[in-house]
C-alpha cells in the first residue's frame, strides 16, 4: 500500500483498512488505466480518487455496505469519489439505513459512463448524495428518500426523481442537463443552465485523508 509497491486491486487495498472512522479517514488513491473487478461493498470513511476522469477508469459494480449504511455524520462525507470514471453500472440500495445521521456520499470530478440508480424506501431517513463537476452518460434515475444535488455538472442522459412518500425530502439541482428532466410526487426540481465544461498500468495506493 505505498507508491514504491502499491496494491493492485481495489479490493485488496480495501481490506487492508481496518480503522477507518468519521475522524480517520482513509483515501485509495487510483493510478492511471482500467480497474476491473468483481463487485465491491464500499465501507465507510474511505474515500476512492484517482488522476483524473480521464485518466482512471473503476469498471467496478459497487455496491453500499451495511456498514456504510449504519454510518452517518453531519456535513462529512461517508463515502466520497474524487478525479475518476466510474465505468460500470450503479444501483445503490439505502433502504434499511439505521445510522442516527443518513449517509452522505459525495463526488468530485466524477464521469458515470453507464446508467446510475439510487432507491431509498426507508421513510424520514433522507440520504444525501452531492455532484460537483460531475458528467453522466447515462440514465440518473432516484427513488425514494433521496436529496440529489449537482453542481456545476452535465447529464447526457434522461434523469427521473420519483418520491416514493410524502415524508421525505426531494431536491434536484440541475446545472447544464442535457437529456429529459422529470419529477413526480412531492419532489421538486431547480434548474439553472450553466455549461462545465471538462477541459496501462493500474495500481492503488493507500494515504489517510487529512
Amino acid at each position: 500500500g505505498t507508491i514504491n509497491k502499491p496494491f493492485e486491486t481495489v479490493t485488496r487495498a480495501q481490506n487492508f483498512i481496518t480503522s477507518a472512522s468519521s475522524s480517520n479517514i482513509f483515501t485509495i488513491q487510483g493510478g492511471e488505466g482500467t480497474f476491473t473487478e468483481s463487485a465491491i461493498a464500499l465501507k465507510p470513511w474511505i474515500y476512492l480518487k484517482g488522476v483524473s476522469q480521464e485518466a482512471t477508469h473503476f469498471n467496478i459494480p459497487f455496491t453500499i455496505s451495511s456498514a456504510a449504511l449504519a454510518s452517518g455524520v453531519n456535513n462529512v462525507a461517508t463515502i466520497a469519489f474524487n478525479s475518476l470514471t466510474l465505468d460500470a453500472a450503479l444501483s445503490w440500495d439505502f433502504t434499511g439505513s439505521t445510522g442516527p445521521v443518513s449517509p452522505n456520499i459525495h463526488y468530485y470530478d466524477t464521469t458515470f459512463g453507464n446508467n446510475f440508480t439510487i432507491a431509498n424506501s426507508t421513510a424520514s431517513f433522507v440520504t444525501r448524495n452531492r455532484f460537483w463537476r460531475c458528467r453522466g452518460l447515462g440514465n440518473f434515475t432516484s427513488n425514494g428518500e433521496c436529496t440529489n444535488l449537482f453542481y456545476f455538472s452535465n447529464w447526457n442522459g434522461n434523469i427521473s426523481a420519483n418520491n416514493l412518500t410524502n415524508s421525505g425530502a426531494l431536491t434536484q439541482l440541475i446545472q447544464g442537463s442535457a437529456g429529459s428532466i422529470s419529477v413526480s410526487n412531492f419532489g421538486r426540481i431547480l434548474i439553472f443552465y450553466l455549461i462545465f465544461i471538462l477541459v496501462n498500468s493500474c495500481r492503488v495506493i493507500i494515504y489517510k485523508s487529512i
